[in-house]
């Protein structure tokens, strides 16, 4: 018997450590067809941008996780139906492996919030091929908290999005 969209995602979460990202949901049965909804919007966002035949289903990020479940335990982590679909894909593209070129964050208490990333990758010509994303919405400034904050010959860098920790898989 094959598991439906539903029962994939349900484990996806569970088995992450974010049961949370359900319970939380009153009542607890809207919280699934929620993050399906959300998935497809990002599925579309993702299409509209890049192009391509990518797929955020379960089940591609099932698969997706038998591969790299680092990536899929970071990506669900984010996952929020307040959180925009484009700001999704950014984090989603980064852990493909674009580089973060530029963050640009401006908030007024009680006026505005703008959220920038721009992105760069190798295009088919072999140059960089640069991408942004931005966002007005002040819940997407959680996604910062996700970053791989470095310095490189004491220069700053941001290299990739990584899972919070949130129990050892081991025990």
């Amino acid at each position: 018997m094959s598991q439906s969209s539903a029962e994939i995602l349900e484990a996806l979460f569970r088995g992450n450590g974010l049961s949370w990202m359900i319970d939380m949901y009153a009542p607890r049965e809207q919280a699934i067809p929620a993050y399906i909804d959300l998935l497809d919007r990002i599925t579309a966002e993702y299409r509209t941008r890049c192009g391509g035949a990518v797929s955020f289903s379960p089940e591609a990020l099932q698969a997706e996780a038998e591969r790299n479940s680092h990536k899929v335990q970071a990506f669900l982590q984010l996952l929020r139906p307040d959180r925009s679909p484009a700001m999704l894909v950014m984090v989603w593209r980064v852990l493909q492996g674009l580089s973060i070129r530029e963050v640009d964050m401006n908030y007024r208490e009680r006026d505005s919030f703008r959220l920038s990333f721009t992105l760069a990758g190798i295009g088919d010509s072999g140059q960089d091929q640069l991408e942004t994303y931005q966002s007005m919405d002040i819940s997407d400034a959680a996604l910062v908290r996700h970053l791989g904050a470095t310095k490189v010959a004491d220069k700053p860098l941001f290299d990739g999005f990584y899972a919070l920790r949130l129990y050892d898989r081991k025990q």
